[in-house]
């Protein structure tokens, strides 16, 4: 599995964002590691990736925000 560094891309939980990530996570089963990490995911935000997880079941590792509260990273 190869794996993309998207750390510190300055972008956001927006839709045309998520719309993208799901497009890019659901479609590329080549990618299995993601490094999403220093860009700006809500807890709205990660709620939206756990559904895109729940279809891109190739994904191995997903690496996000640091800042992240305690219910969010229950979910992932």
């Amino acid at each position: 599995m190869a794996d993309i560094n998207l750390s510190d891309c300055q972008f956001d939980d927006c839709e045309e964002v998520l719309e993208a990530m799901k497009f890019a996570m659901t479609t590329n089963v080549t990618l299995g590691k993601y490094n999403m990490t220093g860009n700006t995911i809500s807890d709205e935000g990660v709620e939206e990736v756990c559904e895109i997880l729940g279809e891109a079941k190739h994904v191995q590792s997903l690496m996000l925000t640091d800042f992240m509260s305690e219910e969010s990273m229950t979910m992932l």
